[in-house]
């Protein structure tokens, strides 16, 4: 009887393992997006999100996650189960991405101005977040 339960316990635990997956969720409403005036710019920012860092570039908020997976683990797919769209009323004219200051007290290094060939196009920028599954 013992060697029976062990060898249910084994096996479902490998059933277990073998279909893991990883799922999670990210969403943000209107309420999270805060604007701010900077040097005549619109900047946006979004709680527990990072910004992009492509000098010159629109400056946006970006969340990158990250999961910890069990060693030899592979990724097989990832799944965006929704993809949910909300248009901002008005016009904004984005913070363009600077390049990192130093600490310590040294000089900032000197602004970088906006890059031309995206900010002077008339593609409307979408943010998107994405909600996944990992497997």
């Amino acid at each position: 009887m013992k060697k029976i339960t062990i060898l249910l316990i084994v096996l479902i635990g490998l059933f277990l393992w073998a279909n893991a997956q990883i799922s999670d969720t990210f969403i943000v409403t209107p309420n999270d997006v805060m604007f701010k005036q900077n040097e005549g710019y619109d900047e946006i920012r979004i709680n527990e999100c990072s910004l992009t860092g492509d000098v010159g570039n629109p400056q946006l908020p970006v969340k990158i996650i990250s999961y910890v997976l069990p060693y030899n683990s592979t990724v097989t797919s990832i799944e965006i189960n929704s993809v949910a769209q909300q248009k901002l009323s008005g016009n904004y004219y984005i913070y363009p991405a600077q390049p990192p200051r130093r600490l310590g007290g040294s000089e900032s290094p000197p602004f970088v101005e906006p890059n031309p060939e995206i900010y002077g196009s008339s593609a409307p920028v979408n943010v998107l977040c994405y909600f996944y599954t990992l497997k």
